[in-house]
């Protein structure tokens, strides 16, 4: 009995799930975002003396437009405000660029986003280019309100410049660090279809 019940309990609510009219209809908005709170332990060590080790906390809102032009394919803008609190050197960063979302109507998604950042801290700013992609999974908890993990790979390229500094009256001018990374993020969105 009990090999029976419980395939029916896993099977019932996907079925339920099914009958929900999903708004991915050409003319439909979404309005929604995703969150990030981070705290990392950074150790950095080089070949010679000089290391180090900080704590860096951040906090990002990543609010989102898009519009359906087309039956499941929306086009859209998603920006970007964050905090970075780090000892001795605090910043926040802000900016926006294109996002593009296809939905299946199974509920599975495929997203692409380009942001630029501008970034300000105590020792510099920093202009960012992020580009991230993937797939996801559109849970509609009615017909107008989503929640919606993906999977997502993102690939970042920085550029660091420090302010310039005084010394015995002397300007120094300040330097460039450039660096790229990549990485594999999971990210739960929350949009709400109009």
């Amino acid at each position: 009995m009990k090999k029976i019940v419980f395939p029916i309990f896993l099977i019932l609510p996907l079925l339920t799930f099914g009958q929900i009219e999903k708004p991915i209809k050409k003319g439909n908005f979404i309005l929604g975002g995703t969150g990030i709170i981070n705290y990392n332990l950074i150790d950095n060590r080089s070949g010679s003396n000089y290391s180090f080790q900080t704590n860096v906390f951040e906090i990002n809102l990543n609010p989102n437009f898009s519009y359906f032009i087309i039956d499941n394919l929306a086009l859209g803008l998603s920006a970007t405000a964050g905090l970075e609190f780090e000892k001795g050197n605090n910043g926040y960063a802000w900016g926006a660029g294109p996002q593009i979302r296809y939905y299946f109507n199974n509920g599975i998604f495929l997203k692409t986003d380009y942001s630029y950042l501008y970034g300000h801290s105590d020792y510099g700013k920093t202009n960012t280019s992020l580009f991230k992609a993937g797939p996801g999974y559109a849970i509609f908890l009615s017909s107008s309100v989503s929640i919606e993990p993906a999977i997502l790979y993102e690939r970042f390229s920085d550029k660091f410049t420090t302010f310039d500094q005084i010394v015995y009256r002397q300007t120094i001018p300040g330097e460039i660090y450039k660096q790229k990374w990549s990485s594999i993020v999971f990210e739960i969105g929350f949009n709400i279809f109009l």
